[in-house]
């Protein structure tokens, strides 16, 4: 068995893969049809037993450690629904929406596999024809534990399944079958199914996450099992009494009598799940170097990189106009700022501009400093007074419009790329920036919104909405960190000179005095005491540390705060991007990096 020591790493790396390519097909799919993970769960196992009624012994089967109430109520979701309906107390079958669903998902993940071709199909066709003849071992090893495999197989669609869905639905019975072979393996040690599900992740090896050791800790890890802290204690209590565990002010260890029987079950699990697999060394081989070849080819992009990659772009299209965007502000009189002031008025109509209107999208600025520019464009006939506000007037509106359309001119010329291409990129990042809009996180998006209503239409220069979507991503990433610092109850621009000290994934150098910080954030208003006062109150709060000659670093507290808030940042800007197949990632990095060269 030693020789297959690699497959369930290789084979858990290749599923997720080629999930990932299915994940927005069926996230769209729930969303399109106004339904839960659950319910469409439901109905797809009740299929799987059909034309039999699905219960929830039935389910238990697939489901040793989850509880039977939770399982129950996934059904019970989809009767309410109306996709099943109860035939008898706690029998359920699909009504006819209910065979609709599960069929349609079905066609639809067909659909989405037949674009998802990471190796060659002589390729393709070989490995899952390895995969086969290993299902086909499970299928006639000697237990009576199959019942996970049949359910897995009645998913099978045969020959007419494309060549990624053989591969993936192939590991999947793999799987479904290593799971039996786990079953039987302890079936006979009078154990229940969460106490050796809890027991597993105790003794931590060979399972999923870190290794817990009380009971909270364990509700806590399989939250999704619907087990309580106190259901899980009820469970260990009786491993703790044969000796397999010890409990120590609710703490669990792994006795070496425990130790001994989770491996034995280990080992009596790989005897079970190998037996029959008679591949040469030469055709191991060669499946593991196709494995890890798909794994590489279905990788997506790293989303950091991606997005500094857009930027890259944005910048150079920028630099074909930005020169004469300047002159052309210059030649309509519009004071400093007054542009950007203009293009918030007009966005945020029919309601009145304010400073704080300004500050829901750029919180760095000095109120004071708007106030002046605000003022400053209304003299000037741009913007016309309204309530405690300021509304674009008609003169402003005009100017606005004059300057975008030269913008547009400015932008329309040839590159030497593809048309389909670059609308193929257009439409990517155009339906990036959507998912951002439809992002149930942060709640508020000013920026994002702000961007999006000057979205230029469908017929504008390629170049200029490539341009103006990668703007709203970007603007949608300002939000984002906006959220991720604001639990933290720090003035906005304290923030900014303390991120400043930091020094990474900022623009320009870092600083690190008051000076320094003063000059590199000029423009936002603030003298230099105020940013000095900014970083002192950083100190106060243990983020900074200052010396004697008033060069400011980091704590290990300020630090950790920082990452935290960049991390949290990550999490809202690119949890949208997972309605993106890894496939659509590549071919968009792959037309940016093309676009950039050819600018």
């Amino acid at each position: 068995m030693e020789k297959f020591d690699w497959f369930l790493q290789a084979m858990g790396n290749v599923q997720q893969g080629i999930n990932a390519e299915y994940m927005p097909i069926v996230r769209d799919f729930i969303v399109t049809r106004q339904i839960n993970g659950q319910i469409l769960n439901s109905c797809q196992m009740a299929s799987s037993e059909a034309p039999a009624p699905m219960t929830v012994a039935v389910l238990a089967e697939r489901a040793a450690y989850t509880n039977e109430a939770a399982m129950e109520q996934g059904l019970k979701m989809a009767e309410e629904a109306g996709y099943l309906t109860a035939v008898s107390e706690g029998a359920y079958q699909l009504t006819d929406p209910g065979n609709a669903l599960a069929s349609e998902i079905l066609q639809a993940i067909n659909t989405a596999a037949k674009e998802v071709t990471p190796l060659s199909e002589e390729e393709m066709a070989r490995l899952a024809g390895y995969i086969h003849r290993l299902r086909t071992a499970c299928q006639n090893a000697d237990t009576t534990f199959k019942a996970c495999l049949k359910r897995s197989m009645s998913f099978d669609q045969g020959d007419a399944s494309p060549l990624a869905e053989k591969i993936r639905r192939g590991l999947n019975d793999l799987a479904a079958f290593r799971d039996d072979a786990h079953l039987a393996s302890w079936a006979n040690l009078d154990v229940t199914g969460p106490g050796w599900d809890a027991f597993s992740h105790i003794w931590g090896e060979k399972v999923y996450g870190d290794p817990v050791n009380t009971a909270e800790q364990i509700a806590q890890k399989m939250s999704f099992h619907g087990f309580s802290a106190e259901d899980y204690a009820q469970h260990l209590q009786p491993l703790v009494d044969r000796g397999w565990l010890t409990l120590t002010n609710d703490s669990y260890a792994i006795t070496e009598a425990g130790q001994a029987v989770r491996w034995q079950a280990e080992r009596d699990t790989d005897q079970l799940f190998y037996q029959g697999w008679d591949l040469s060394d030469e055709e191991i081989a060669d499946m593991k170097s196709l494995m890890q070849d798909l794994v590489t080819a279905v990788a997506p992009p790293d989303n950091n990189e991606l997005y500094d990659q857009a930027l890259n772009l944005r910048a150079k299209i920028g630099a074909l106009y930005g020169q004469k965007l300047q002159t052309k502000i210059q030649d309509a009189n519009l004071p400093n700022w007054g542009l950007l002031l203009l293009m918030v008025a007009q966005s945020n109509a029919p309601k009145a501009m304010s400073v704080d209107t300004i500050l829901a999208q750029i919180p760095y600025m000095n109120p004071d400093t708007l106030t002046a520019h605000i003022q400053e464009t209304a003299d000037a006939g741009f913007l016309a007074p309204n309530g405690s506000g300021y509304h674009i007037n008609d003169s402003g509106k005009s100017t606005v419009s004059s300057i975008l359309d030269s913008v547009s001119n400015w932008v329309d010329q040839d590159v030497s790329m593809d048309t389909g291409q670059l609308e193929a990129m257009y439409q990517t990042l155009n339906q990036m920036s959507q998912g951002f809009q439809n992002s149930q996180e942060p709640e508020t998006k000013p920026a994002l919104d702000s961007a999006q209503f000057f979205s230029p239409e469908e017929d504008a220069p390629i170049l200029l909405r490539i341009s103006r979507t990668i703007a709203e991503i970007a603007a949608f990433r300002d939000d984002a960190h906006v959220a991720a610092f604001s639990k933290y109850e720090v003035p906005a621009y304290e923030w900014e000179a303390f991120s400043h000290v930091w020094g990474e994934n900022i623009w320009g150098d870092q600083v690190n005095t008051a000076v320094d910080v003063s000059q590199k954030l000029g423009f936002r208003g603030y003298s230099e005491e105020a940013y000095a006062k900014a970083l002192e109150a950083a100190v106060k709060r243990g983020w900074l540390s200052k010396n004697d000659k008033n060069v400011y670093a980091l704590t290990d507290k300020g630090r950790d705060i920082r990452e935290e808030a960049e991390q949290e940042t990550n999490r809202l800007f690119f949890t949208p991007w997972q309605f993106f197949a890894p496939r659509e990632l590549n071919e968009l990095s792959k037309g940016i990096e093309r676009l950039n060269k050819a600018l």
